[in-house]
């Protein structure tokens, strides 16, 4: 673990040095497959947001990323990024306030008390729908069922409305209900039992060939677990409890198990694999966006320290040219 111009950084930092290139090849002459995983966060996804802003600012557009996996707000994040409006994102979250009046009479209207029917309207207004089915990145996006089993929907599957899948992806039961994908049920993709990332990669390691190389990213919304709060696990706990404990039990343990995920994935990330490289980047302590943030003021103030910080970082990591 280190930290390289204020982004804190867990395993291989060669993941992201190449993805200068529109091509990297690995030790056998075989292309890297690179892949990504986008976890969720609520207002903390601005984070990630952010760090998308730098990537494109510095010439890495999306579809560098072969493979990618999201979940929750994560996915909002990465859809936009592979539509090419990461421009667009940032100010989204900061709108997603009870100051915002809209949100307010969409509360109202639709008792959408997170604003995610009206987050939803916005972004089937501004969304490329068609460069994002475009860009070269196969989307996995992940849900819960109502049961706290892992179901992953392709992104781009013409037969899945992706504004429902993204909304799916996020439904923070009881607050938001439940929305149907092919006649199922499904919830906000951070209350699974089992790992997503774990079984993705179970499914991607066997799709690809056991000389190719994988190169691994994942960019964390919250900070790494030695950094975070000693309260914030406990009173969360106490909120999963209180309005599903009893009805839905298993919702209720993937809920909790959230940040032990977390966890297991700055571990594992710091791990060398013999399939390939990888990387976790977190942000730090004095970038940290809680989930429930509300103050427009520390969203922007963070948010820009962040993308600031990415650019940097980014600079300092991109190759030199050689004559």
């Amino acid at each position: 673990m280190k930290v390289i111009e204020g982004v804190l950084v867990v395993g291989d930092v060669q993941v992201v040095r190449n993805l200068f290139y529109a091509d990297a090849l690995g030790k056998n002459g075989l292309p890297v497959v690179r892949a990504g995983v986008y976890p969720g966060g609520a207002k903390s996804g601005r984070t990630m947001a952010e760090r998308f802003c730098a990537f494109a600012s510095e010439g890495i557009p999306a579809g560098r990323i072969d493979e990618a996996l999201a979940t929750s707000s994560g996915s909002y994040n990465e859809v936009a990024y592979c539509a090419e409006q990461t421009d667009i994102v940032p100010d989204v979250y900061e709108k997603l306030s009870w100051l915002n009046p809209h949100v307010l009479w969409s509360m109202y209207m639709r008792r959408d008390y997170l604003g995610l029917e009206y987050l939803r309207a916005e972004l089937i207004d501004k969304l490329d729908v068609i460069t994002f089915q475009k860009c070269r990145t196969n989307l996995t996006i992940a849900v819960s069922d109502m049961k706290a089993n892992v179901k992953l929907f392709n992104a781009k599957d013409p037969d899945i409305d992706i504004f429902d899948l993204m909304f799916a992806s996020s439904a923070l039961f009881p607050f938001v209900q439940p929305v149907m994908l092919k006649g199922q049920r499904y919830v906000d993709g951070g209350y699974t039992r089992q790992s997503s990332v774990a079984i993705w990669a179970r499914q991607l390691l066997r799709k690809i060939p056991r000389k190719q190389e994988i190169d691994m990213l994942y960019i964390g919304n919250r900070p790494h677990p030695r950094h975070q709060h000693p309260w914030e696990d406990m009173i969360f706990n106490s909120i999963v409890d209180m309005f599903l404990g009893m009805q839905y039990p298993e919702l209720a343990e993937g809920a909790k198990s959230i940040s032990r995920k977390v966890e297991k994935a700055a571990e594992v990330f710091g791990y060398e694999h013999a399939r390939g490289r990888t990387c976790a980047l977190f942000p730090l302590p004095d970038e940290n966006i809680y989930p429930h943030e509300m103050r427009t003021h520390v969203l922007r103030e963070r948010g820009e320290l962040t993308r600031r910080r990415t650019e940097r970082f980014l600079k300092a990591l991109r190759p030199a040219r050689e004559i």
